[in-house]
């Protein structure tokens, strides 16, 4: 992991979004985990939440663009899974750049700007 991870983490705090879809993802988590890790996971969320409360970028700004990319990548017979495009599209229809450690999941998402913040650390 990169040791310059927590500084970058630490400019972000104040201006970066958090997708709600993210949340859902991670809520997941906690409620597939064994019991005996859920109280610690809940209370990780529950700070990420409390840390992002007014910056959770809803979903619905993107529904055009995941159309249209859905549409795009279905024609070129490419398929991306349904959360991933729906935050793809959001970050596109906010012009917004992708933070993420998955590049390949969203390679065939056309004009995302994606960053890798963990195995790049020259990213930001």
């Amino acid at each position: 992991m990169s040791t310059l991870l927590p500084s970058r983490l630490r400019q972000a705090l104040t201006t970066a979004t958090y997708s709600e879809l993210r949340i859902a993802e991670l809520l997941f988590g906690v409620a597939n985990s064994a019991p005996a890790w859920q109280g610690a996971q809940r209370a990780a969320l529950d700070e990420l939440r409390g840390t992002f409360t007014d910056r959770i970028l809803l979903i619905g700004s993107g529904f055009g663009q995941y159309a249209q990319q859905k549409a795009a990548l279905r024609q070129m017979g490419r398929r991306i899974d349904d959360i991933d495009l729906l935050i793809a599209a959001t970050a596109l229809a906010n012009n917004l750049i992708l933070v993420t450690r998955n590049a390949r999941h969203f390679a065939d998402v056309a004009s995302l700007t994606q960053q890798n913040w963990m195995d790049q650390p020259s990213a930001l």
